[in-house]
């Protein structure tokens, strides 16, 4: 039932983070370097090192904000699902009959890994603002992110009615912005209400043309919440768009809204809090 030969793998990782204080600019720079070993046995066995770099600014621009700004250049080996799936450890490769093909039962599809694939490298840029004290409190971020090798799963055909896939790399652009706001509108003796805005996008496309498979559609939501000192509620609302930005043979997707409600009530007991909750979620009982 084995989808992936037995392997032995060892790994270990050496990393460092430094931050420097000045009066009002934060710096913080990592290092990371990363070793692995893996050995499914009759060859096929790959050993490697990353190393990832990071610097970060964040920039005061008074007592209650902030501004980020964040690069990064960073390395990943494969798992061993993408490199080993499906393949023969003596001749490094695939069945060539399909009917030799064992299932990944999570994802109901025939992977067939790569055992040559290289490690990922990216090199990343983010900028973001941050607000984080008064009434009004929240971030948001806009990314690039230039993969060399990335690896993705592509679907290529189907066998008895069950798909195959194949782990492939290729060199992608990532692009896209997130963000989340937060307001609290009323406070008193009796308790909060603090209204939110949420939303996130993501585009993703091979540097020789075509969108990257598996990427989720643009979101955003707004909420209402009251916490009061022994009950809250809370309230959501997410709309999620269509999807068209597909893959070659990927279907596209709906956009559907998403309602969801949360309310709790709690007791204090002696050494302890007793917590009552419900929440229910596609409260408008929705496809998604």
């Amino acid at each position: 039932e084995a989808f992936i030969p037995k392997t032995e793998s060892t790994g270990f990782a050496l990393f460092a983070v430094e931050r420097l204080e000045t009066e009002r600019v934060s710096w913080e720079f990592g290092y990371r370097f990363g070793y692995n070993e893996t050995d499914p046995g009759e060859g096929c066995d790959r050993d490697e090192s990353t190393h990832s770099l990071s610097a970060s600014m964040l920039y005061d621009l008074n007592a209650s904000s902030n501004i980020l700004i964040a690069l990064s250049s960073s390395e990943r080996a494969p798992t061993l699902e993408e490199r080993y799936s499906n393949v023969q450890t003596g001749s490094c490769t695939s069945p060539s009959d399909p009917e030799d093909l064992v299932a990944h039962v999570a994802t109901g599809r025939l992977e067939i890994g790569d055992a040559n694939l290289d490690k990922e490298q990216a090199t990343n840029i983010e900028v973001g603002f941050r607000q984080h004290s008064g009434k009004l409190t929240g971030e948001i971020s806009v990314y690039y992110n230039q993969i060399d090798d990335y690896i993705f799963l592509e679907d290529n055909g189907e066998f008895e009615e069950q798909i195959v896939s194949s782990y492939l790399a290729e060199d992608a652009t990532f692009y896209g912005a997130e963000g989340q706001l937060a307001y609290t509108a009323w406070q008193s003796e009796y308790g909060e209400l603090d209204l939110t805005l949420q939303g996130d996008m993501v585009k993703a496309s091979f540097d020789r043309g075509g969108d990257v498979p598996r990427i989720p559609a643009a979101r955003f939501g707004f909420g209402a919440a009251w916490h009061a000192n022994a009950f809250s509620i809370k309230f959501n609302v997410t709309e999620v768009f269509d999807q068209k930005d597909t893959a070659d043979e990927e279907f596209e997707t709906r956009g559907y809204t998403d309602v969801a409600l949360y309310a709790d009530y709690h007791l204090d007991l002696i050494g302890g809090e007793l917590l009552f909750y419900a929440k229910g979620t596609n409260l408008l009982d929705e496809e998604m």
